[in-house]
């Protein structure tokens, strides 16, 4: 542990953690924290769009319906842009594709 400069104390309950620079409190912003959160998803979403692995619900649709592996990707792609509906959605190509003649 590094030792302390004088008029430099921890807040209550954490010995040894210095607050945040600039002067501000550990509660001083409760946006700050909201934001920090709102930009780890915002690079989780990104990272997840940009990621070339395939997700497991898909490569499973695509094995049950002998997909294509390009189909597959084109598919996986597609439903990564759809966050908000994503289980329906492959939900929904369950029931499509079994009652397709050729999928």
């Amino acid at each position: 542990m590094r030792p302390m400069h004088p008029g430099m104390m921890p807040p209550p309950g954490l010995p040894g953690l210095m607050p945040p620079p600039g002067g501000a409190g550990w509660g001083a912003s409760p946006d700050l924290s909201s934001n920090m959160t709102l930009q780890q998803a915002l690079e989780y979403e990104q990272q997840k769009n940009n990621s070339s692995n395939m997700e497991p619900e898909v490569i499973e649709l695509a094995h049950h319906f002998n997909l294509t592996d390009r189909h597959a990707r084109l598919l996986n792609e597609q439903l990564k842009k759809r966050n908000n509906t994503y289980e329906d959605d492959i939900a929904s190509m369950y029931e499509i594709l079994k009652g397709a003649k050729n999928p």
